[in-house]
């Protein structure tokens, strides 16, 4: 004779099954905050305030959903992040009026927008690495190769590091 459950059980067992299906999204959304965890400390570990950036900016909703306590925690970090990125940037105007004066280049403007050689149009970002020049797209590293034929020589290798990314337009 065949052992049949009871409808009770049979109801008992319906709920375990939707248990174990909130248990399984529960863990998935854990999860992706665990990874946005891991990721903002990596990226400033790292010294990446860049990262941190578009982190805090694109991923935090997936953390502060599950716990909200971390809002707070994150907006410190927004607001260092902030005054971080704020003082990249002003570091690398400067480098850039350094350079232009030390090569005896115009510079016209304020930062962070200037008109070089009165021809070349540079705007300083504090929130991109890279830089570019028309459509293409530079990555920070590759910027101080860039090579523009068009320009006088002065401006064919750049000679000085960028902290905080720069767009030529």
């Amino acid at each position: 004779m065949p052992s049949t459950p009871s409808h009770l059980t049979q109801a008992v067992m319906a709920e375990l099954v939707g248990l174990s299906q909130d248990m399984g999204e529960d863990i998935a959304q854990r999860s992706k905050a665990r990874r946005v965890v891991a990721d903002l400390l990596k990226a400033l570990e790292e010294d990446n305030a860049d990262t941190a950036a578009r982190i805090l900016e694109n991923r935090t909703e997936q953390l502060t959903d599950i716990y909200p306590r971390a809002k707070t925690t994150l907006e410190k970090l927004r607001l260092d992040l902030n005054r971080r990125q704020e003082d990249q940037l002003r570091d690398t105007c400067n480098k850039l009026e350094e350079y232009c004066r030390a090569e005896r280049v115009s510079l016209k403007g304020k930062s962070p927008k200037y008109t070089a050689d009165h021809l070349l149009d540079l705007v300083c970002h504090a929130m991109r690495q890279g830089g570019s020049r028309g459509l293409p797209s530079y990555p920070k590293s590759l910027w101080t190769l860039i090579v523009c034929p068009t320009m006088p020589s002065r401006w064919q290798p750049v000679s000085w590091p960028i902290g905080a990314a720069s767009q030529v337009g």
